[in-house]
């Protein structure tokens, strides 16, 4: 038996082909069926006649990074269809950061997200942060590296051109939030794909990525220093079917 049939609805399933009249059948946290199903085949049946049943929409340019934290089902993207948040936007966020600029990225980024300086729980690295959206958020989530994080934490705020030094900090950052990315719980799986260092082409499609030239935990991260190019993580395989 299925925990929720969707019947009588329009599907467009986002592939480019016509509308279909059919059911969509849920065990779980997954879609289990299209097609048409008994009402008596659910726990739960929804009528969805005179609607349209699609996929949740991507919203990949948005400053809900506080938000998501203050209000783990954000209504305003719920109930337009949104189910997935690209974070990060603009070189801008709340992570990587320290507990002495956190109060200062709070404080610039009032008027987008509306943290309080007493929101702050101590998260210092983008694993920090992202593991407190893990499970919470109604919203998948994907992570985007703040450049304007790293260079602050790089060289403090203001406009001044970055020393050697300094570039490569900010290199260390982007090298070290690719791995946090990837091993925060916001994404199930990760593909790195670099070089060993002797020219060889290494990568592994799951999450035993930390070999080789990527070290073996986030803070060996210099040795990360011959990844030539990575894809992005999975978002959070979470629905919200009620």
């Amino acid at each position: 038996m299925f925990d929720l049939l969707i019947q009588g609805g329009d599907v467009v399933d986002g592939t480019g082909g016509a509308r279909r009249a059919l059911d969509v059948a849920v065990q779980g946290d997954r879609i289990a069926g299209l097609g048409k199903f008994a009402a008596d085949s659910a726990r739960r049946v929804m009528d969805a006649r005179g609607l349209v049943v699609c996929p949740g929409f991507l919203d990949v340019h948005n400053h809900t990074d506080g938000w998501l934290l203050k209000q783990p089902n954000f209504a305003s993207k719920t109930l337009q269809g949104v189910t997935t948040e690209v974070l990060g936007s603009d070189g801008i966020s709340y992570a990587p950061t320290t507990p002495a600029l956190a109060p200062q990225w709070i404080h610039y980024l009032r008027s987008l997200n509306g943290l309080a300086i007493a929101d702050y729980t101590g998260w210092e690295s983008l694993a920090d942060y992202y593991s407190l959206l893990d499970g919470r958020a109604a919203q998948n989530v994907v992570a985007q590296i703040p450049y304007a994080n790293l260079r602050v934490l790089a060289s403090g705020w203001g406009q001044r051109r970055l020393d050697d030094v300094q570039i490569r900090l900010v290199q260390h950052g982007i090298q070290r939030g690719m791995v946090e990315q990837c091993d925060v719980a916001v994404g199930k799986a990760c593909v790195v794909e670099g070089d060993d260092g002797h020219g060889k082409r290494v990568g592994n499609g799951e999450r035993d990525y930390r070999h080789g030239r990527v070290g073996k935990t986030a803070n060996d991260v210099p040795a990360y220093d011959r990844i030539r190019g990575s894809r992005p993580c999975s978002s959070v395989d979470r629905a919200t079917a009620s």
